[in-house]
């Protein structure tokens, strides 16, 4: 099971999805022409799903951007009431704060996603692994009501399950992470470690460059 949201598609994508019949799933299990049971290349339902992500966390700046791998596929099932859709498929994803330019390189975020949206909100679901951070002050909240004490949080195996209400215009009012049976994860202290082992390798290579040049020279 692979492919995840983060919490910021959630809540800026998935309520502005649309549905075509060409894209839509009847749910009878029927499989497209490439055998797939209808799952299409996500960039067909949202065209923007890799671009470039920036939100505040860590105490920090931080943006997100698509890795090497990209190929989530998703599948949309239409309902008189609702729309479901699914997303699996490998991603990976950099993570690049801003004070420093320190990163987090090709982090998999490539865990089962899905969600159903209705008039009056969206239920969510993630699997592992997967990247979770807020991009407003109420997913904030949320995070916390759900004893998730970082602001970029990351898991490789389990669930989280989250509710979101919307008003008449489709704008969440309340948010409740409902499940979090997962082991999670703090990628804040990660931005320094993974600097660490950079510099750690760059003081290396330089000593074995150094060494080498002087073993050249006695020869």
């Amino acid at each position: 099971m692979r492919r995840s949201f983060t919490v910021s598609a959630v809540a800026a994508t998935i309520i502005g999805l649309g549905t075509t019949p060409a894209l839509a799933h009847d749910g009878n299990g029927d499989e497209d022409r490439h055998g797939r049971g209808g799952f299409v290349p996500v960039e067909e339902i949202v065209p923007d799903y890799y671009a470039p992500v920036t939100f505040d966390a860590c105490g920090d700046t931080i943006t997100m951007e698509t890795g090497d791998v990209r190929q989530v596929v998703a599948r949309q099932t239409v309902s008189a009431d609702s729309v479901f859709t699914e997303f699996r498929g490998g991603w990976t994803v950099d993570l690049v704060r801003h004070s420093d330019h320190a990163r987090i390189d090709e982090l998999d975020i490539s865990g089962a996603g899905s969600d159903e949206t209705r008039p009056d909100g969206i239920s969510i679901y993630l699997e592992g692994p997967s990247i979770l951070f807020p991009m407003d002050d109420l997913q904030r909240q949320a995070m916390r009501d759900a004893g998730i004490e970082t602001d970029l949080a990351y898991y490789e195996r389990g669930v989280v399950e989250i509710e979101v209400a919307l008003d008449a215009a489709g704008v969440p009012v309340s948010e409740e992470w409902t499940r979090v049976d997962a082991r999670i994860r703090d990628l804040c202290t990660q931005f320094d470690r993974d600097d660490d082992h950079r510099d750690d390798r760059h003081h290396r290579d330089h000593a074995r460059t150094h060494h080498e040049g002087k073993t050249h020279h006695r020869g």
